[in-house]
């Protein structure tokens, strides 16, 4: 079982590989999801749809958009952050891109993952690159799409 442990900081991170398939986002949701059910304290919901979205978004480009044959999703958490990442095998880095408003081409995702992270790093790794993203355990208080929500954890 994963857990925070209180003056630590850190929980064992949790890591899964997923293949270029259709379904590996929504599997990589369910993952994120599972692990932030176990850690104490919970993360406020806000926070964890945030999460789970941003989750989704990064295993969506590795295997849809950056042509991963395989990409691992890394999860591990921190005090005030759960620690996102996405290793996968193409060294392209990320590229915004403008939204294709027609509904066909994407482009919102990227924007999106970096307007809700705290910090967003991309890094060169052996065959491939890797995306850390460091999310809030908390909501984001006085937003009103976030006091409005039920928790989702």
């Amino acid at each position: 079982m994963v857990r925070h442990r209180p003056g630590r900081g850190t929980s064992p991170p949790r890591q899964i590989i997923f293949g270029r398939k259709p379904d590996s986002p929504a599997k990589a949701r369910g993952a994120s999801r599972r692990f932030m059910q176990q850690l104490v304290p919970p993360i406020d919901g806000c926070a964890a749809d945030d999460i789970e979205l941003v989750v989704s978004e990064l295993v969506t480009n590795a295997v849809r958009h950056a042509q991963s044959t395989t990409c691992v999703l890394g999860l591990d958490t921190r005090l005030d952050t759960v620690e996102v990442t996405v290793t996968g095998s193409d060294p392209a880095l990320p590229c915004p891109r403008t939204p294709d408003l027609g509904g066909g081409g994407g482009g919102f995702g990227w924007p999106m993952v970096r307007s809700l992270a705290q910090k967003v790093t991309v890094v060169s790794v052996p065959n491939g690159k890797a995306v850390c993203v460091l999310m809030p355990r908390s909501q984001r208080a006085g937003l009103p799409e976030c006091d409005a929500r039920q928790p989702a954890v």
